[in-house]
């Protein structure tokens, strides 16, 4: 044998180099056009290979990525999957929150990655009996499968020493029979003394996110930088975002030492000096990184600034927390109404009313034996409100007493401090009970001329706050949705708010005994939906009645009909319909 053929038989036989996975990716892997912003040979940046190189330290076994959005995630992911087919080759199980979810990343994710890296391209599939199909891949010394979190089946049969966790907060709740999708996968590593999990996603809920429980178990790694001023060191963390309101290009980088605002250009050089720290002690080999968009060169100071000003109802607010900071979302309201206190700021309230008050609005809830009413004045230019009556009309809703009773109520005036009587400018009848004689009352209404509307509350915070709804053929008027999830949160802050502040509402001191519970009966949190995923839900008190709550709401829905009138609303009775016909239409509309 010739020493060239030797050397060659030996060289073959001689182990691979250790490479470390950011080091592999930056000399071989390629990004494709479709689905990055930086197509082409890869360069990790400098937080993405501290991210990249945790699968490879010593001792680990489960890394955690609790990350905001486009912070190179995918990139960091489809990394160590490289490095893994090339370099490091064994099993591998890529586990997505469903089966449209896996097909998505083989699809738009992998299989491009594969095409466009040479280095992946000439190994995957290779050979007579290699496999590259949408759901299993093989390669020299190992196999890649992909799994939905909805299928005991992909999850469990089969030994895999590394294990990617995609997107885990929308992963299945439970398996049936099975528990835990995230448990169930784990044991697939058990066979393998170095298995390595990789856990991966923006986070959710506090209370309910997977992510971030494993990252509360981890070592808690923050991406620091150097201060260029004063050569502090610290975090990227959200309270370093310092620009005025309303002016996201005046965004800068506070040093929370020194107090030196820095620009754009300052935060990346500082990011390409960075360094990871852990800021914790974690569990026996959990690594957990947490980051917002403050370490993406994707992002700039100013779209961060941008994202943060748009940010106005709690769903909004709970997706600029999980997306461009990176954090759990803490799910409780706002604000936290104590009867007590709100009983405190109560006020006195009678004729004459306050000069400020511009029109009055009345909202009205339906009950079984009674009908609850309350009056609000309103300030027309500030949105500042006065809820200066809460009336109970006890009776039956379902005959016609109690609906003089309320006929007679919304007849009432209001003198003010300077002299004027105003009538009550828009009311709202909340037609989820006893729908009929709703109906029936708000035609009697609007036959006087009144602006009397049967509402329909709506839920989702995208919803607008008053709109009409559809309308049959032949209606006089159409039902009016409420957004009541935002309405609520209005209700909530304007209810803590000092006089002379727009959108204030203040109540009077006369009040029966329970209003200001009632007022407070209701919190915003979490609760699971048919599916077994949290969403953000209006949660009452079991013990305590809400409907003073709700015609605040009805009150601060009819203000905006006055002060943003709705122009296909038509007050004159048809003289094409009877009544009859009028409240069948209007019942169908409302169920609709």
């Amino acid at each position: 044998m010739s020493a060239t053929v030797h050397k060659a038989f030996l060289d073959a036989l001689r182990p691979m180099p250790r490479v470390l996975p950011s080091d592999w990716a930056a000399q071989y892997l390629v990004l494709p056009q479709s689905g990055n912003a930086r197509p082409g040979k890869f360069t990790p940046t400098v937080p993405q290979k501290g991210m990249i190189d945790a699968v490879a330290e010593p001792g680990a076994k489960v890394v955690v990525y609790m990350l905001a959005a486009q912070v190179g995630k995918t990139s960091a992911i489809m990394s160590i999957l490289g490095h893994a087919m090339a370099a490091a080759p064994c099993p591998i199980l890529h586990v997505s929150p469903d089966s449209s979810a896996a097909d998505s990343f083989v699809k738009d994710r992998l299989d491009p990655t594969i095409a466009a890296t040479p280095a992946l391209r000439s190994i995957v599939g290779a050979g007579v009996k290699g496999q590259d199909s949408k759901s299993a891949k093989t390669f020299a010394g190992g196999t890649f499968h992909t799994a939905s979190s909805w299928k005991a089946s992909d999850l469990a049969g089969r030994s895999v020493k590394l294990l990617l966790l995609d997107e885990l907060s929308r992963f299945c709740p439970a398996l049936p029979g099975e528990g835990d999708p995230v448990t169930v996968s784990m044991k697939r590593t058990t066979a393998w003394r170095d298995a390595v999990t990789v856990m991966a996603s923006t986070p959710t809920f506090r209370q309910t996110c997977r992510i971030n429980a494993w990252y509360e178990r981890s070592d808690k790694r923050q991406f620091h930088v150097t201060c260029e001023h004063c050569q502090s060191s610290a975090p990227l963390a959200k309270e370093r975002l310092n620009f005025e309101p309303g002016k996201p290009h005046t965004a800068r980088l506070a040093c929370l030492d020194c107090g030196v605002l820095t620009d754009e250009a300052a935060r990346l050089r500082m990011l390409r000096k960075g360094e990871w720290r852990a800021t914790a002690t974690s569990e026996p080999g959990v690594i957990g990184f947490q980051a917002s968009s403050l370490i993406s060169e994707f992002e700039t100071l100013e779209s961060i600034a941008r994202n943060v000003d748009a940010a106005k109802t709690p769903d909004q607010k709970r997706v600029l927390t999980n997306t461009t900071f990176g954090e759990a979302f803490e799910s409780t309201s706002e604000i936290e109404l104590a009867p007590g206190e709100l009983q405190a700021l109560a006020m006195p309230l009678q004729a004459p009313f306050p000069k400020e008050i511009d029109f009055f609005v009345a909202g009205v809830d339906v009950q079984t034996n009674r009908l609850e009413v309350s009056f609000c004045g309103v300030n027309k230019k500030t949105g500042e409100k006065w809820i200066v009556s809460h009336d109970v009309l006890a009776g039956d809703s379902s005959g016609p007493t109690v609906w003089a009773d309320l006929d007679r109520a919304l007849a009432r005036t209001f003198r003010t401090e300077d002299g004027r009587e105003l009538p009550i400018s828009a009311a709202l009848v909340d037609g989820g009970f006893n729908t009929g004689m709703v109906v029936s009352f708000v035609s009697s209404q609007r036959s006087k001329g009144r602006r009397v509307f049967v509402s329909k509350g709506v839920s989702g915070f995208h919803q607008a706050p008053i709109r009409e709804g559809s309308k049959n053929r032949g209606a006089t008027h159409r039902v009016m949705l409420i957004g009541i999830d935002g309405l609520k949160v209005n209700v909530q802050k304007g209810l803590t708010l000092p006089v002379g502040t727009p959108n204030a509402i203040h109540t009077a001191d006369h009040m029966p005994s329970d209003f200001w519970a009632q007022l407070a009966s209701e919190r915003l949190d979490v609760a699971p939906n048919k599916r077994g995923f949290t969403q953000m839900q209006w949660i009452k008190d079991p013990g305590t009645r809400n409907e003073a709550f709700d015609t605040a709401v009805l009150c601060s829905a009819a203000a905006l009909l006055v002060t943003r009138p709705a122009s296909a609303v038509n007050a004159k009775k048809a003289p094409t319909i009877t009544l009859a016909e009028r409240v069948a239409k209007m019942q169908a509309a409302i169920h609709n």
